[in-house]
C-alpha cells in the first residue's frame, strides 16, 4: 500500500515516484496486490480528454501543493507502463477531509463532482474504497477515482 504524502512546499514530491518505483521493483512477477493512492491531478475535468494538470497555469508551479501533484501524475504514468505487477490506483477527489465512512461513488478517469458541485471524499469513504478493492479488485493494472455519495 502506497499512501505516501509529502509536506506541501517541501520540494520532495519526487518521493512519490521514488517510492512507487521501489515497490514495483520488489513486486515484479509476484501475485501480491499493490494499491497506490494517487492525487486528483491526473484525472480529467468533466468534458475534457486530458489530465487536468496539463491545464494548470504556469503560476501553479509556485503553489505549495504543485510539486506533489506533479509527481503523483508521473507516478500514475509510470504505473500505466507497468504490466508485470498487480497494482490498483485510487485517485482521491479534489478535497480529502477527515470524516466518517458513509458511502461513495466510483468512476474511472474523470474528476467526480457531486450534486453540490463539489469534489470530495472523506477519509472514511476512501478507506471503504480501498477495502472494496482489496476484497474484490475491479481495477487491476488500472485506476479508479472516488467521491462521497450525495446525501
Amino acid at each position: 500500500m502506497d499512501a505516501l504524502s509529502v509536506p506541501w512546499g517541501s520540494g520532495r514530491g519526487y518521493l512519490h515516484l521514488d517510492f512507487t518505483t521501489h515497490l514495483i521493483s520488489l513486486l515484479r512477477n509476484t501475485d501480491t496486490l499493490a494499491v497506490f493512492i494517487l492525487g486528483s491531478a491526473s484525472l480529467s475535468m468533466p468534458g475534457a480528454d486530458h489530465p487536468m494538470i496539463l491545464d494548470f497555469p504556469e503560476s501553479a508551479a509556485s503553489q505549495p501543493w504543485y510539486d506533489g501533484a506533479k509527481y503523483q501524475y508521473y507516478e500514475y504514468r509510470f504505473l500505466q507502463m507497468t504490466d508485470n505487477v498487480n497494482w490498483i490506483g485510487i485517485s482521491a477527489s479534489e478535497a480529502f477531509p477527515t470524516g466518517p465512512a458513509t458511502s461513495y461513488v466510483a468512476g474511472k478517469d474523470t474528476l467526480l463532482v457531486g450534486e453540490d458541485g463539489q469534489s470530495h471524499i472523506t477519509t472514511g469513504n476512501m478507506a471503504l474504497a480501498i477495502l472494496d478493492q482489496l476484497e474484490r479488485p475491479t481495477a487491476l493494472q488500472d485506476r479508479i477515482t472516488v467521491r462521497d455519495a450525495d446525501a
